[in-house]
């Protein structure tokens, strides 16, 4: 066998193992905690670009990354709306990108899901 061929197929066993360890292979999407601080960060980026003050994170339901030049987020989201004329929550689906430090609203979906079903407090 080449030595060569075998230093090869050995950085790249390597590579993929540490892709693994840090969340997954660039350009493909991997499961997100909701727990972590930056994807909360993240979260109220979102909110807070969409809606200024006039809504809150109520809860991170989901969250996916994917490493690029930066990360992308994809975050499903309680948002809860408070004012003097409505008390309301609405389900959406944020893309934001982390270019390194500059976060950036790619997209905002709502969705047909129910605030009910994960258990808001209003």
């Amino acid at each position: 066998m080449n030595y060569s061929f075998f230093v090869v197929v050995v950085f790249f066993c390597v590579f993929h193992l540490a892709l693994a360890a840090l969340g997954g292979m660039p350009g493909g999407w991997s499961a997100g905690d909701v727990q972590d601080e930056a994807v909360k960060e993240i979260a109220e980026f979102a909110v807070n670009q969409q809606y200024g003050d006039s809504a809150v994170v109520n809860k991170i339901i989901e969250v996916s990354t994917q490493v690029v030049k930066g990360v992308n987020y994809e975050v499903l989201l309680e948002v809860a709306f408070h004012g003097k004329h409505h008390n309301t929550c609405i389900v959406e689906k944020f893309t934001i990108w982390d270019e390194l430090g500059t976060k950036h609203l790619m997209s905002q979906e709502l969705m047909p899901i129910d605030c009910e079903k994960h258990h808001i407090r209003q």
